[in-house]
């Protein structure tokens, strides 16, 4: 008893050797590696939330002063005075309310679509940096910054 064969059309595999599948195959794992890094490391990044990545290696000068709007825009007070030296905690304590100036610098709540560092200078204690601002409504700010290094860390000067 002959089988009866279901398909009528043949599906042809392209006649290739095991060195052409083996660099066509190592080609695509190239790709999709490559592609799949560039879709994660975003999300990954710790500079996320609309920083700006140039001029702002982690740690650096630049990132501490974005990190301290971002956390003041979000609420965060806690984590924005944590970014500030000891002679400015000092000097930030000594106004009537420290949460209400922390507001008036983050704009009463107005969200932050990004931030751009426009310059950065860098000695070995001190550091000077201008941010842009820009917020969600289109209005556009440049604050300056003087950090100095604390215990090794940079942290946002009360100069």
């Amino acid at each position: 008893m002959a089988r009866k064969k279901f398909f009528r059309f043949r599906i042809r595999r392209p006649a290739i050797g095991k060195r052409e599948f083996k660099k066509r195959l190592g080609i695509f794992i190239i790709i999709f590696v490559v592609l799949l890094a560039a879709l994660l490391l975003p999300r990954v990044s710790p500079l996320r939330r609309g920083i700006s990545r140039v001029g702002s290696s982690v740690g650096g000068p630049a990132y501490i002063v974005k990190r301290f709007y971002i956390a003041a825009n979000h609420g965060r007070y806690k984590e924005a005075i944590s970014y500030m030296s000891s002679n400015a905690k000092s000097y930030f304590f000594m106004s009537d309310s420290e949460y209400s100036t922390l507001a008036s610098i983050s704009r009463k709540g107005k969200k932050i679509r990004n931030l751009i560092t426009t310059s950065q200078k860098v000695y070995s204690t001190k550091a000077y940096v201008t941010i842009r601002i820009n917020y969600m409504d289109g209005v556009s700010l440049s604050k300056s910054a003087t950090l100095i290094k604390e215990r090794g860390a940079w942290k946002i000067s009360g100069e």
